[in-house]
C-alpha cells in the first residue's frame, strides 16, 4: 500500500505540471495525463482537485472552469464505462478525454464565432490529447506493473524449480516400476519356455514317467507365473499412471491481471483472504481453478457462495470438485473448482432373484468420477445366490476403486481378471458390462466381457450393442469388445443381465426386448427399469430361471 501510494504522489505531481503544459493556447498534455491517470491502478480521486488547483496559477479563471468542467464530465462517463476490475481501458479513457476535450473546444469557437481553420487546430488538438494520454498510460502502467511483475517471476520461477525436481523424482520412480515389470515378464517368458521344454523331453522319453508330485509342482509353478504376471501388470501400471502424472496431463492457463484483480477483490468483499491462485487445463480440455484461501470475518461462508464468485469471475459454471465441507474453513485450503459438466445422468434398477430369491447374484453400480465422467456396470455373477452375489460384488468394488485412482479401463478389468485367476478359492466367472460416459462431450464408451446385450434408446429408435466374449476369470488374458456412442439428450442406456435375455421365448430375443422398450413411454429411469421387468416377467409366463436385473441410465443435456 505505501509503495502505491508513493507511485500516485510522484504521479499527480507530474500531472500538476502537466496541466499547466500550453500547446498554442491549448492543453492537450494535462487533459491526456488526467484520463491516464483515471485508467490507472493508482489512486485517483485527488486528480482532479489537484489538476484544477495547478491550473488555477496558470490559465485564467473561466479556462480554468472550462477545463475542470471537462475532467468532471471525463469522470461521470469513466465511471459509467468501468469494467469489472473497478477501473476503464485506456483506449476508452483516451476516446472518453480527446472527444469530451474537442466537443468542449469546438462548442467554445461556435459560441465564439470561430472560422473553419479553427475547427482543424480542434480536430489536431483532439488527435494529440488521445495520443498523449495513450503514451502517459503505457508509462504509467510499466510503472506500476514491473515490481509486482518481477515478484511473481520469482515466485514463478522458485515454483518451477521446485516442481523439477519432484518431477525428476516421479519419472526416477515410474522407471524403476517399469524396468522391474519388464524384468517380471521377461523371466516369466523364460520359465514357461523352460517348462514347456521339460515336457516335450518328458514326452519324448517313453520309460519316463511324471510323478504326482512333480504335477502339483507344475501346477503351483503355473499358479507362480500367474501371480507374477499380476504383479508385473500393477507395476507396469503404476509406472503409467506416474509417468502421466509428469507429462503434460496439466498446462498453466494465464490468468488476465484484471481478472485476478476482479476475483480477489470479490472474495476479499465476501470476507476471504486469498493467498494464491492457479487456473489448469487438464488433458481433457476442461479447466481447473485452485484457489487457496480462509474466511477472515466472523460470518460463515459456504462453499456455495464461492461457486457462484468464482462462476461469475469466469462467465462459465464451476462447481468444488472435492469433499471440503460445506463451510470455508478459517485456516488456509485449496480449493479446487472445475467447469460444471454439459449433462447429468440419474439410474434406475430393477432386479429379482431366481424363484424369487432375495439375494440375487447380479450386481449394478452408477458412480459419477472425479474426471467427469459417470461409470455404468453391471456384473452377473456365475449360477445364483449367495456365492454368486458375492462374485458380482467383488468385480464391481474393485472397479470403483480402480478407476477413482486413476487405472483406466482396460487395466482395471485385466487387474480384476488377474484377481480372479490367481485365487486358489473356488471363485468362477463373471460378465462385466460397463459403460463410461463424459459428461462434457456425452460419448459413452462401452466394454463388455462376456455381458447380455446392451441397448441405447433414443425416441423410436433403438441401438443394439452385443458381444461374443467370454466372462472375466475365465481366461489368462481378458478379452473385450470396445463401443463409443455418442449420446444427446433425453437418450436412455439399457444395461441388463442374461437372466433377461434367457427368460424371452423365441429365437429373436433382443427384437423381442427393443418392443418391449419402444412401448414404454416413461422417462423416468426407475419406472422404466420397473416396467421392463415386468413386460419380460409376464412375457416369460413368470418363469425365474436365473436372476434378473435391469439398469436404465438417462442422460439430460443441462443447457436444453
Amino acid at each position: 500500500m505505501s509503495k502505491r501510494f508513493l507511485k500516485s504522489v510522484l504521479v499527480q505531481t507530474a500531472g500538476a505540471f502537466a496541466a499547466r503544459i500550453s500547446v498554442y493556447g491549448f492543453n492537450p498534455i494535462g487533459i491526456g495525463m488526467f484520463t491516464a491517470i483515471m485508467s490507472s491502478r493508482l489512486i485517483k480521486w485527488p486528480t482532479i482537485f489537484v489538476m484544477a488547483g495547478s491550473m488555477l496559477f496558470y490559465w485564467d479563471i473561466m479556462d480554468t472552469v472550462k477545463y475542470t468542467l471537462v475532467m468532471a464530465a471525463a469522470c461521470a462517463l469513466m465511471a459509467m464505462a468501468r469494467d469489472k476490475n473497478s477501473r476503464v481501458n485506456q483506449v476508452t479513457g483516451a476516446v472518453i478525454g480527446a472527444g469530451l476535450y474537442g466537443i468542449m473546444e469546438a462548442t467554445d469557437k461556435i459560441m465564439a464565432g470561430g472560422g473553419g481553420a479553427d475547427y482543424s487546430i480542434i480536430a489536431v488538438v483532439a488527435v494529440l490529447t488521445f495520443s498523449s494520454s495513450i503514451v502517459i498510460s503505457k508509462i504509467i502502467e510499466a510503472l506500476t506493473v514491473s515490481g509486482r511483475k518481477m515478484d511473481r517471476d520469482k515466485d514463478r520461477h522458485l515454483e518451477k524449480s521446485v516442481d523439477n525436481m519432484y518431477e525428476e523424482k516421479i519419472k526416477m520412480i515410474a522407471s524403476s516400476f517399469e524396468k522391474i515389470s519388464k524384468y517380471i515378464t521377461t523371466m516369466n517368458r523364460t520359465s514357461r519356455e523352460n517348462a514347456a521344454e521339460d515336457s516335450i523331453n518328458c514326452i519324448a522319453c517313453s520309460d519316463m514317467t511324471v510323478s504326482q508330485t512333480d504335477m502339483i509342482n507344475e501346477i503351483w509353478r503355473g499358479r507362480m507365473m500367474e501371480s507374477r504376471d499380476a504383479i508385473a501388470l500393477q507395476l507396469g501400471e503404476m509406472s503409467k499412471i506416474l509417468k502421466d502424472c509428469t507429462s503434460s496431463s496439466y498446462v498453466f492457463v494465464h490468468m488476465s491481471e484484471e481478472r485476478e484483480r476482479y476475483l480477489r477483490l470479490k472474495l476479499k468483499n465476501m470476507g476471504l483472504s486469498v493467498k494464491k491462485v492457479v487456473v489448469l487445463n487438464n488433458r481433457r480440455g476442461i479447466n481447473e481453478v485452485n484457489i487457496t484461501l480462509k474466511t477472515v470475518k466472523s460470518r460463515c461462508i459456504t462453499v456455495r457462495e464461492l461457486e457462484s464468485a468464482i462462476s461469475d469471475c469466469f462467465g462459465k459454471r464451476y462447481r468444488v470438485s472435492k469433499d471440503k465441507g460445506n463451510i470455508v474453513k478459517r485456516e488456509y485450503a485449496t480449493y479446487n473448482f472445475v467447469e460444471e459438466p454439459n449433462y447429468f445422468v440419474l439410474h434406475g434398477t430393477a432386479k429379482r432373484g431366481k424363484d424369487g430369491s432375495s439375494i440375487s447374484g447380479d450386481n449394478f453400480t452408477c458412480m459419477e468420477l472425479q474426471s467427469g465422467q459417470t461409470l455404468l456396470s453391471v456384473s452377473d455373477g456365475m449360477g445364483h445366490g449367495l456365492k454368486a452375489y458375492r462374485e458380482s460384488e467383488m468385480v464391481l468394488s474393485l472397479l470403483e476403486e480402480l478407476m477413482e485412482g486413476g487405472f483406466s479401463e482396460e487395466a482395471s478389468l485385466k487387474l480384476i481378471n488377474t484377481v480372479f485367476m490367481v485365487d486358489d478359492s473356488d471363485i468362477c466367472p463373471a460378465s462385466v458390462d460397463m459403460g463410461i460416459i463424459d459428461l462434457y462431450s456425452g460419448v459413452c464408451d462401452f466394454m463388455k466381457i462376456g455381458a447380455a446385450t446392451t441397448f441405447v434408446k433414443r425416441g423410436g429408435w433403438i441401438e443394439a450393442i452385443r458381444s461374443n466374449t467370454m466372462p472375466i476369470g475365465a481366461e489368462a488374458s481378458v478379452d473385450m469388445e470396445t463401443t463409443s456412442k455418442k449420446l444427446y439428450d433425453g437418450d436412455f442406456v439399457i444395461m441388463v443381465s442374461d437372466g433377461i435375455v434367457e427368460a424371452i421365448e423365441g429365437e429373436d430375443k433382443e427384437k423381442s426386448i427393443s418392443r418391449i422398450l419402444m412401448d414404454i413411454s416413461s422417462v423416468n429411469p426407475q419406472e422404466m427399469a420397473q416396467e421392463i421387468l415386468e413386460n419380460i416377467l409376464k412375457q416369460s409366463g413368470s418363469r425365474e430361471e436365473d436372476d434378473m436385473l435391469v439398469m436404465v441410465a438417462g442422460v439430460w443435456d443441462k443447457c436444453a
